[in-house]
């Protein structure tokens, strides 16, 4: 793939409405697949709110810990999202949802979550938000001696 001609292989298509279907296929076969490779692991999502030429955008990059303790991440999606932690949680809620065979599927929970306080979503509300949704992870208390 490193010598792959992107020109090429973009005018090879019949019609942009036939690279666009394709892309749309890759897309979904890479979702499905993170979707399994994620499935009842400990996920960690970070997000960032910008707008960029006016475009709104909110990053969402899914993070596990393989066996060796190495950290994964895996970019979720780039969907747009509007700034409040509501908004943003169910913006959180609809690609959480991507990965799942059913929405209701009780899979892909999150055990943490960062974002920029500054672009939507402080940490403590969207928690809430989250929680809300059912997309954390059951809170266990901890015996400190």
């Amino acid at each position: 793939m490193t010598k792959l001609d992107l020109d090429l292989h973009a005018k090879s298509f019949p019609s942009d409405n036939t690279l666009r279907k394709h892309n749309f296929m890759q897309a979904t076969c890479d979702t499905m697949v993170l979707g399994n490779k994620l499935r009842h692991k400990k996920i960690y999502i970070a997000c960032y709110k910008g707008n960029k030429k006016g475009v709104g955008h909110f990053v969402k990059v899914l993070s596990t810990l393989n066996n060796l303790g190495w950290v994964n991440m895996q970019l979720s999606d780039i969907d747009a999202s509007r700034g409040a932690s509501e908004e943003c949680a169910l913006a959180i809620h609809a690609s959480m949802n991507k990965l799942k065979a059913n929405n209701d599927d009780d899979a892909h929970k999150l055990y943490g979550q960062g974002a920029n306080s500054g672009g939507g979503g402080t940490i403590e509300n969207l928690y809430r938000k989250l929680q809300g949704l059912s997309l954390t992870a059951l809170r266990r208390r901890m015996n400190i001696l």
